[in-house]
C-alpha cells in the first residue's frame, strides 16, 4: 500500500510541476506586441525590463537584449540599441563555443536548457538594425563596419553547414552597402554592392518569393554607366530592358528619400508534437500542434495521463515555424509637389527566411530529438530493471512509469525566437528637390483598404544624398 501511494504522490507532484513549468512567453509576447502596435515603445521597454528576471532570466540573455535594442531602435534612442545589440553580440560569441554540460543535459530533456543564441538570420539582422541606427545617428562609415560584419557571419554559417544552407547571404544588407557607399561618393563600391545584392535576389524570388526591386537594377545601371563599365551595363540592360534609370547628371542636385518600412508581427515557434503509446493488444498514435498556453497546459496534462495509462509511451516534439497574425500589407506615400503616390516594395521577407532557415536545419533537428527519444526510452527500461533487480518488481514498474512520465512530459520544443521583429521589410524611395517635406504615410489591408494613417514632418532632403526615416506598423 506504501508503494501505491508513494506512487501516486509523486505522480501528483510531477504533473503539478510540469504544469507549472510548461508556461510559455505566448502570453507575454502577445502583450508586448500589443504595445508595438498601438506605439507605445517607452511602455514596451518598461515591460521588458520587469520581465528580465522571468521570461529571460539566464539563458534566455540573448533575447533581453535583442528585444530591448529593436525597442529602442524604434524609440529612435539609437545609442541606447547600439549598446544593447552590442551585448547581444557578446553573449552570442560567448555561447559559440557550446558547455558540454549543457549539450549533455539537453539530450536528456530539451533544447530549452540550452542558452539561446539566436537562430542565423536573427544574428544577421541585428547587424542591420545597427547599421540603421548609425546611419540614424549621421555615422555611415560604422554603419558600413556593421554591414560588412554580415559577410563574416554569413561565411563562418556556409562554413559550419557545408555550404548546403539557402542563407548565404542578406540581400538587403547588400542593398542598403549600396547606398551607403553611393551616399559616400564612392561609386565603384557602390556599383559592386548593387551588383552583390541584384545577385542574392535573384535568389531571394526562387527561395522567398521576393522580387527584385526595380531601383536596385537601375543603380546597378547608373553606376556601371557613370564608371564606363559598358558591358556591365548592356548585360544588366539585357536582363531587365524595361528598366530606365537617370544618371547623375540628369539627377543634378536632388537628393533623395529612403523610407523604411517595418510591418507586420514575426513568425513565431509551436510545437509540433508525435506521441505513440502502446499497451496489451493496443496502439495509438497522435500529432499536435500546441499553439497557446492553454492547448500547452492541456497538452502536458493529456501526456502525462497517456503515459500512465499505457504500458509504454514515447513523446517526440520538434520547432514548427506559424505566420504572425497582422492586417497592414501595403504602404504608400504621399509627398507635397508629387502627383502621384510612391508604393513601398517588400525588400526583406523575414517570416520566409525564418521558415526556410527552420526547413534547413530540421533534419538535423529530428535526428537529435528522435535519437533523445530512444535513449530515455532505453533509460525508462534501465531504470526500471535496476530498481527491481533491488526492490522487486512493484519498485522496478514504479521507478521505470516514473521515468516515462518525467521523460513525455519534457519532452519541448526549443520554440525561443525573436518575436519582437516585424514579419517583413518594405521600402518606398523618390527622388526629391533639396527642402523640408511632409510625408504622408498610408497603410491598407489585403484588399487596399487604408487602417491607419501617420504624417511624418519636417523631413530633411539634402542634396546629392541619401535620407533614410522608417516606421512601424504591427497591425
Amino acid at each position: 500500500m506504501r508503494l501505491t501511494t508513494n506512487f501516486r504522490l509523486t505522480i501528483g507532484l510531477s504533473f503539478l510541476f510540469l504544469i507549472a513549468a510548461c508556461a510559455a512567453g505566448i502570453a507575454y509576447y502577445r502583450d508586448l506586441n500589443d504595445l508595438i502596435s498601438r506605439e507605445l515603445y517607452p511602455e514596451a521597454v518598461h515591460k521588458v525590463e520587469q520581465a528580465k528576471n522571468k521570461e529571460y532570466k539566464g539563458k534566455n540573455a540573448v533575447l533581453y537584449y535583442m528585444d530591448k535594442g529593436l525597442l529602442h531602435h524604434l524609440s529612435g534612442q539609437w545609442e541606447e540599441s547600439n549598446q544593447l545589440f552590442e551585448s547581444a553580440e557578446q553573449k552570442i560569441d560567448e555561447l559559440y563555443t557550446k558547455s558540454i554540460s549543457k549539450e549533455a543535459a539537453s539530450f536528456l530533456t530539451s533544447d530549452n536548457v540550452k542558452p539561446y543564441d539566436g537562430e542565423d538570420f536573427e544574428r544577421v539582422l541585428i547587424n542591420l538594425f545597427r547599421a540603421f541606427n548609425y546611419v540614424y545617428l549621421g555615422q555611415p562609415y560604422e554603419a558600413l563596419v556593421e554591414a560588412r560584419k554580415v559577410d563574416h557571419k554569413l561565411n563562418l554559417y556556409n562554413q559550419r553547414y557545408g555550404k548546403k544552407n539557402v542563407y548565404k547571404e542578406d540581400a538587403l544588407v547588400r542593398y542598403l552597402m549600396g547606398m551607403l557607399y553611393e551616399n559616400q561618393g564612392e561609386i565603384n563600391d557602390a556599383f559592386i554592392s548593387y551588383r552583390k545584392a541584384l545577385e542574392t535576389y535573384h535568389d531571394y524570388a526562387a527561395n522567398y518569393k521576393t522580387p527584385i526591386p526595380r531601383n536596385l537594377v537601375a543603380d546597378c545601371l547608373r553606376t556601371a554607366d557613370s564608371l564606363g563599365f559598358r558591358e556591365e551595363k548592356e548585360q544588366i540592360q539585357r536582363k531587365f530592358p524595361k528598366t530606365s534609370f537617370k544618371s547623375y547628371k540628369k539627377l543634378g542636385d536632388q537628393g533623395e528619400l529612403i523610407f523604411i518600412h517595418y510591418n507586420g508581427i514575426a513568425p513565431h515557434k509551436i510545437d509540433n508534437i508525435f506521441e505513440m503509446s502502446f499497451g496489451k493488444g493496443w496502439g495509438y498514435v497522435q500529432k499536435t500542434e500546441v499553439r497557446s498556453d492553454e492547448q500547452a497546459r492541456v497538452q502536458n496534462a493529456t501526456t502525462i495521463a497517456k503515459s500512465i495509462a499505457a504500458d509504454e509511451h514515447i513523446s517526440i516534439a520538434f520547432p514548427k515555424y506559424v505566420k504572425g497574425d497582422y492586417r497592414i500589407k501595403s504602404s504608400q506615400l504621399s509627398i507635397e509637389g508629387k502627383k502621384d503616390n510612391i508604393r513601398t516594395r517588400l525588400v526583406e521577407d523575414i517570416t520566409a527566411i525564418a521558415f526556410k532557415d527552420l526547413e534547413d536545419r530540421i533534419n538535423r533537428i529530428r535526428i537529435k530529438t528522435i535519437a533523445r527519444a530512444a535513449v530515455k526510452f532505453a533509460l525508462a527500461h534501465a531504470v526500471g530493471k535496476a530498481v527491481e533487480d533491488k526492490k522487486g518488481e512493484a519498485a522496478g514498474k514504479f521507478f521505470k512509469k516514473l521515468t516515462t512520465v518525467v521523460a513525455s512530459a519534457t519532452e519541448k520544443a526549443d520554440k525561443r525566437s525573436w518575436r519582437t521583429l516585424p514579419a517583413q521589410i518594405r521600402m518606398a524611395r523618390v527622388n526629391l528637390e533639396q527642402g523640408n517635406y511632409n510625408i504622408k504615410l498610408s497603410f491598407m489591408d489585403k484588399g487596399g483598404t487604408q487602417v491607419m494613417e501617420r504624417t511624418l514632418e519636417n523631413v530633411k532632403i539634402e542634396p546629392r544624398q541619401k535620407t533614410f526615416v522608417s516606421y512601424r506598423t504591427a497591425l
